[in-house]
């Protein structure tokens, strides 16, 4: 465009210089038919602008990172004129990781014609794209003037999160007798817990009684059994932290979705959630098959990062009903004075981008990974 406007200047600059240094008719008539042309351009493309429609034509609505995918613009020249240069504007933004790209498409039309614009689009890391056409510049037969129109057209795209498998363990939990006989119990999928052992008493169940361990002692046992659980599994997402690497959130999420993933291959039903940084509040969705988790993960592809007073923890901790079983997942350091550490049983697995990070773990409290081991490091995962 520069080298457009560069000759048409240089240009009417001559045939100035020309009429004023030569004050010939020729010089005159040859000044005159250019600014005309210029004239008649400017106001022809002005009348051209308003003839012009461009909107989104997309038949694709996701798409797996790091392989691309394609959006297309469909461009509507009403007038009979040609389009000979313009210029469109598209904004990408991933709202998972905070990320804006940009395209500039120079486009060309005859007149009265419909055309279909590609644009390729590959993104490093999962999330909803929201693609935005703010808007175009047309250029008129010179490239001296140009025409801009402001436009609102939207649309958006997936880059869905690839999933890796997960074995999943279960820990068993001994209690000890006041005879040091050992039982070992476990945390099943029900929705109570077994904390402890106690004489019978004539207040207590008989469903709860101990048989086995009974005719060990010769005398009735029975169970103590916990408040109910509102489910026995339950993933939280960290919203409170700062987006310092996309690589951190896009780990996290895809790690996410794959222990899902692993939970209903086993069948268990389980929660998925996160306090929502943008309207403040937690959300808190129950994942009962594959396709209710594919149902919300354009709202899991949209949740918002970003470091306040509240976190998703913290939130958790004030539901009215806890699982059984926690998986916490953080890019961030955790808090070891959460209130909920000592209430629940919690697997807190922490996303750091080197490996050095990842050896300097004290007494593996927390179960680090990066975005390049993953697979590796959350390959096995004892509850």
């Amino acid at each position: 465009m520069i080298y457009a406007r560069v000759i048409s200047i240089s240009m009417m600059l001559f045939l100035l210089c020309f009429y004023i240094f030569s004050d010939t008719y020729i010089a005159f008539l040859l000044l005159s038919v250019m600014v005309l042309l210029f004239g008649v351009s400017f106001m022809l493309y002005l009348f051209i602008k308003s003839k012009i429609d461009i909107d989104f034509k997309n038949d694709n609505h996701s798409m797996y990172k790091m392989q691309g995918g394609e959006l297309h613009l469909t461009m509507r020249n009403k007038s009979l004129l040609p389009v000979i240069r313009m210029k469109c504007y598209v904004q990408i933004h991933n709202i998972l990781v905070d990320e804006y790209y940009y395209h500039e498409l120079l486009v060309s039309t005859t007149g009265k014609s419909e055309n279909v614009i590609p644009i390729q689009i590959k993104s490093d890391y999962v999330g909803n794209l929201k693609i935005s056409l703010e808007k175009f510049t047309l250029y008129d037969l010179s490239g001296v003037f140009a025409f801009t129109k402001q436009l609102d057209k939207r649309s958006n795209l997936i880059v869905l999160p690839n999933k890796y498998p997960i074995s999943l363990f279960e820990n068993r939990h001994y209690i000890e007798s006041s005879d040091r006989f050992t039982i070992a119990e476990t945390k099943g999928i029900d929705s109570q817990e077994i904390i402890g052992l106690k004489e019978y008493e004539s207040t207590d169940n008989i469903k709860h009684i101990h048989w086995k361990l009974s005719s060990k002692l010769d005398e009735l046992v029975v169970k103590e059994i916990g408040e109910p659980l509102a489910s026995s599994y339950c993933i939280i997402i960290e919203t409170n932290v700062e987006i310092d690497y996309p690589s951190k959130i896009d780990a996290v999420i895809e790690s996410v979705y794959s222990l899902s993933n692993a939970l209903l291959e086993k069948g268990y039903v389980h929660c998925i959630g996160w306090f929502d940084q943008r309207y403040h509040y937690f959300v808190l969705h129950e994942i009962y098959a594959m396709d209710i988790l594919n149902h919300y993960l354009n709202e899991l592809l949209s949740m918002q990062f970003n470091v306040t007073q509240q976190s998703s923890l913290d939130a958790y901790s004030q539901e009215n009903q806890i699982a059984s079983n926690v998986f916490y997942f953080t890019s961030a350091t955790p808090d070891k004075n959460n209130v909920i550490h000592n209430r629940i049983k919690m697997v807190t697995f922490q996303c750091v981008i080197s490996d050095e990070e990842k050896i300097d773990n004290h007494n593996n409290v927390v179960n680090r990974f990066t975005p390049q081991t993953m697979k590796k490091d959350l390959g096995r995962i004892s509850y």
